[in-house]
């Protein structure tokens, strides 16, 4: 995890031929468990998950969240995955009541940010 893979992530895939469900993925600037090459390493499967499934994706900024550098890929009719890069974030949950290792009270809210990207991309209704 400190360095991410070791080989191009589109061959974790296999012979998988269908799309990968709605994905965030979240990284912190201050992690230092788990490299950021990791998280683009992810981006990059699941994109290549979404083509191997006959959807294409554009690759954009997505809506300002705070703490958080957002970077969207849709497809023509719905959110397929959200990158959110926070800033100052180490290897920790923040937002939630603490109490717990890797969860911290306070810093970014991760699971508000969480709950808007299923709202985003169709997943949960409010």
């Amino acid at each position: 995890m400190r360095r991410g893979l070791q080989f191009a992530p589109e061959l974790a895939l296999g012979l998988q031929q269908s799309a990968c469900a709605p994905l965030a993925i979240i990284h912190g600037t201050a992690d230092e468990v788990v490299s950021p090459r990791c998280a683009a390493q992810l981006a990059a499967q699941a994109v290549q998950s979404l083509h191997r499934g006959g959807i294409e994706v554009t690759r954009g900024e997505g809506p300002s969240s705070g703490p958080a550098t957002v970077v969207d890929y849709r497809s023509s009719d719905a959110l397929r995955v959200r990158c959110l890069e926070v800033a100052g974030l180490g290897h920790e949950w923040t937002g939630g009541p603490g109490g717990h290792p890797y969860c911290a009270r306070g810093g970014a809210p991760l699971t508000e940010l969480c709950a808007q990207f299923l709202r985003d991309a169709g997943v949960l209704i409010r």
